[in-house]
């Protein structure tokens, strides 16, 4: 019942009644105000939280798969896995030479 009565409460200040319209004391009106704050910032949190985790976990993801999997690639023109050829000789390194 007091849950009811303290989402009543909450929504009718925030209509704009005051707190002797509804009969409730100084304190249960700032500790309505504190929770509401306290649930927005709680959300806006949240919100960032899930742009963050969808701006980075979706392009790893992706790179993770590819590496796993090299055969299955999305990226046309692009070699298959994304890495580099391992199985080419690596000329461009001073002193390496598959001619030894």
């Amino acid at each position: 019942v007091s849950t009811q009565s303290t989402g009543y409460l909450q929504r009718n200040l925030e209509r704009g009644y005051s707190r002797h319209d509804l009969g409730i004391t100084f304190l249960k009106e700032k500790r309505l105000e504190v929770r509401r704050r306290v649930e927005g910032v709680q959300s806006m949190i949240n919100g960032m939280i899930t742009d963050f985790m969808e701006y980075f976990y979706q392009p790893v993801s992706h790179r993770i798969v590819n590496f796993i999997s090299p055969n299955c690639s999305d990226n046309e023109g692009e070699e298959a896995g994304g890495g580099p050829d391992l199985k080419k000789p690596r000329n461009d390194v001073p002193g390496y030479s598959d001619d030894d």
